[in-house]
């Protein structure tokens, strides 16, 4: 059952000037998009993610989104980040990688966007205790090892009253969403090595994706409240009947293709 998917509503497109940068195949340890095209279309479908995102942030809010001050974890090229700037008082893109800080700065240089910054540094090596009301962590904890230690991240940065958004793939669907090969993340770990190896799609299986089960038992151990979202405007007959399930019942949320939540530092 897919239900993750997000539309446009409300947010200008047509500010943003300039695409962002693409990311080289060969870059990384994670899987890349193969091509210049391929690479457009996420990015087309991540613009749709903001005016979702922001939505679905803003009745968690204790002051208007223009006021707040944001912090987007894993923030990449600055995807999320240059086009949220236009909506906040300041964001900070945070991403041990130089050479996307690099891109995210020459992007928003490009947007003559002078309310967000980026910083080259390890998630948790990052100092922002208490000084964000929006903290941002989309399709990042399931590339790392170490989340409990991403979420404890996560929550510092926040101050008390602060609201969260957070988005990562489902373990029990089909189809593995990074290297795109069906039943890849329901393998033992080194199966899947073997079968990324098989299928050329790496060298190993780098991502560390999570049940629901899992994902609460993490959320759980920290001061957090939080929501299961399902997609605000969902174009599609699938993805209407999607969300009427999770809406109907929380347990159809473990058939989902993603999980979308939204939440609160309580203190």
């Amino acid at each position: 059952m897919v239900i993750f998917q997000t539309s446009l509503k409300g947010f200008d497109g047509n500010k943003i000037k300039n695409t962002p940068p693409i990311i080289p195949t060969t870059m990384g340890e994670h899987p890349v998009l193969p091509d210049e095209k391929a690479a457009r279309r996420r990015w087309l479908r991540r613009l749709e993610d903001i005016d979702n995102l922001l939505s679905l942030l803003e009745p968690f809010l204790d002051r208007p989104l223009k006021d707040c001050r944001a912090v987007d974890l894993g923030c990449g090229p600055g995807s999320l980040s240059i086009p949220i700037a236009m909506r906040v008082r300041e964001v900070v893109g945070i991403d041990n990688n130089e050479r996307l800080i690099g891109m995210a700065e020459d992007w928003a240089e490009k947007e003559d966007i002078n309310n967000a910054r980026f910083e080259a540094v390890s998630i948790y090596d990052y100092d922002g205790a208490g000084s964000f009301d929006i903290a941002i962590c989309s399709d990042v904890i399931e590339h790392v090892p170490d989340q409990r230690g991403l979420v404890k991240v996560l929550v510092e940065t926040l101050r008390v009253g602060g609201a969260f958004y957070m988005t990562t793939n489902n373990k029990l669907w089909p189809m593995e969403g990074h290297h795109k090969l069906p039943f890849l993340s329901y393998l033992p770990r080194s199966w899947a090595d073997r079968y990324v190896r098989l299928m050329g799609r790496g060298d190993r299986f780098r991502i560390y994706p999570l049940t629901l089960s899992e994902l609460k038992r993490i959320l759980d151990e920290f001061p957090l409240t939080y929501e299961l979202q399902p997609p605000r405007n969902p174009r599609t007959v699938l993805y209407k009947f999607g969300k009427k399930l999770v809406q109907a019942s929380e347990v159809f949320w473990n058939l989902a293709n993603a999980f979308q939540v939204v939440g609160v530092r309580s203190e």
